[in-house]
């Protein structure tokens, strides 16, 4: 019984693992918010303004760096919010990207839409 070994009418001393800790949550950047909400008013971003970076957000950044003259790299920085927050509602509209079809028997299409086929 010196040695270690098992006593006869006890049972071996078994602890558990404590639990793991809950994965972090992550948190909505405000500069990231703010730069997507002057994108939707602008009109380079349709989605809402959730403070994650994203796909759509990224691209919506490169947009409006291409359309102004500015290195499109699709990253949010202070200096690019505030270009964006010294832009005017009268900004020229974001033409479609290729392969957009305006609707059927709409006016004059935008600048850069596709007009729909007719057979």
């Amino acid at each position: 019984y010196l040695k270690g070994e098992m006593v006869p009418g006890f049972a071996p001393l078994v602890t558990e693992a404590p639990p793991m800790p809950p994965p972090p949550v992550a948190m909505a950047d405000p500069m990231v918010r703010a730069t997507q909400s002057e994108l939707i008013r602008l009109g380079y971003l349709r989605d809402s303004a959730d403070g994650f970076m994203g796909p759509k957000t990224r691209n919506a950044i490169a947009l409006f760096q291409q359309a102004n003259g500015l290195s499109a790299d699709g990253n949010p920085s202070p200096r690019l919010l505030a270009t964006l927050q010294s832009t005017p509602n009268s900004a020229p509209p974001v033409a479609a990207a290729p392969g957009w079809v305006a609707p059927a028997g709409a006016a004059p299409a935008p600048t850069g839409w596709v007009a729909p086929k007719t057979q």
